[in-house]
């Protein structure tokens, strides 16, 4: 199931890329009309009582909703304007971040493997969007 997920969003991720490249639809749209489309296909699968929510509740769902939809907007921009190679390694960042936040937000333990795990990744990102940079320019 973890590789057809993954072939999944790699391929929703070229789609994306290339129709928002035809300038036929902004990302704010094609964000909008993909969250309106999965809101209906999951509220009439689960069918539910939103009257039943705590406060608390509601509010972590705005505030998780606010932040998913800032993510998805700048991804769908970057696919747009930084095209699909860098936006899909610069994605890469995001266990990485919410690692960092984790530890400095929730103060979690962290181990010795996942840090050096969290600065490998950064490196290899630095060292892959400098190379992209660098073979875009010599062109």
């Amino acid at each position: 199931m973890l590789l057809i997920s993954v072939v999944g969003m790699a391929l929703e991720n070229v789609l994306v890329g290339q129709l928002l490249k035809t300038d036929a639809v902004s990302p704010a749209a094609l964000y909008a009309t993909r969250t309106t489309l999965v809101f209906i296909i999951f509220y009439l699968y689960y069918r539910p009582s939103l009257l039943r929510l705590k406060f608390k509740t509601l509010w972590f769902l705005a505030l998780s909703g606010i932040i998913g939809t800032t993510a998805m907007l700048l991804r769908f921009y970057g696919l747009r304007d930084a095209g699909i190679t860098l936006t899909a390694t610069v994605l890469i960042l995001v266990p990485v971040l919410v690692f960092s936040a984790a530890v400095l937000l929730l103060h979690e333990k962290i181990s010795k493997t996942r840090l050096a795990a969290m600065v490998a990744i950064g490196v290899l990102i630095l060292y892959a969007s400098f190379a992209n940079y660098h073979l875009l320019a010599n062109r």
